[in-house]
């Protein structure tokens, strides 16, 4: 958490991916000169445990600003959607972004030997990764209503191991007011200084 010093009437907030940190908002920095650039922190969780946060960050840091942007990664692209999607978002810029979160659930289901009959009947399950299943959440995601309509810009590595294209696609086809660009040669995680290069040009050409 740390103060807010409102310099610009326009805001980028960041919202990393699993494991990431509010700081890795730095990266943007080049965008300063017009926007101020805020990373929001919220602890690392289960999919449902963070929402009150998220929804209390973004709109400390977004107060009195005319216009807002975010810039999320992975997992903190599904957190903009769920449960920003109400708030005044003027754009968004996705990062290997979770597409559909109960395919990417189910394809982990699976991947851990675990049917969705058995979850049901368990109520919560936990793999040897250590991660955690919950019925009632899968359920909730698998009739969840989708209430995003920002103008949304997404860029995916066609290398991605973690997220199916096909997800992405999904997204799309429930939300038409996305453009994507698809980077070659590039996996999940957009790190090496080459793909950070890519991803500067790509959001600034569209922001």
């Amino acid at each position: 958490m740390y103060d807010i010093s409102m310099n610009k009437e326009k805001v980028v907030i960041y919202i990393h991916g699993l494991h990431g940190s509010y700081k890795e908002a730095e990266e943007y920095s080049y965008l300063k000169d017009e926007y101020d650039v805020f990373g929001l922190d919220y602890q690392n969780g289960e999919p449902w445990e963070p929402k009150d946060t998220i929804q209390n960050e973004f709109v400390r840091l977004t107060k009195g600003y005319k216009e807002v942007v975010i810039i999320a990664n992975s997992i903190g692209a599904f957190y903009s959607y769920e449960y920003l999607a109400n708030y005044k978002i003027d754009k968004a810029f996705f990062i290997s972004p979770v597409g559909d979160m109960y395919l990417l659930v189910k394809r982990m289901l699976k991947a851990s030997g675990i049917s969705e009959e058995e979850l049901k009947e368990k109520g919560t399950l936990t793999n040897k990764y250590h991660q955690t299943f919950s019925y009632e959440y899968n359920h909730y995601l698998k009739t969840r209503k989708d209430n995003w309509k920002v103008k949304t810009y997404i860029v995916y590595g066609r290398n991605d191991k973690l997220i199916a294209l096909d997800d992405i696609n999904y997204f799309i086809s429930n939300h038409p007011n996305t453009e994507l660009v698809i980077k070659d040669n590039s996996e999940h995680h957009f790190h090496t200084e080459e793909e950070k290069e890519f991803v500067k040009a790509w959001i600034k050409k569209n922001i």
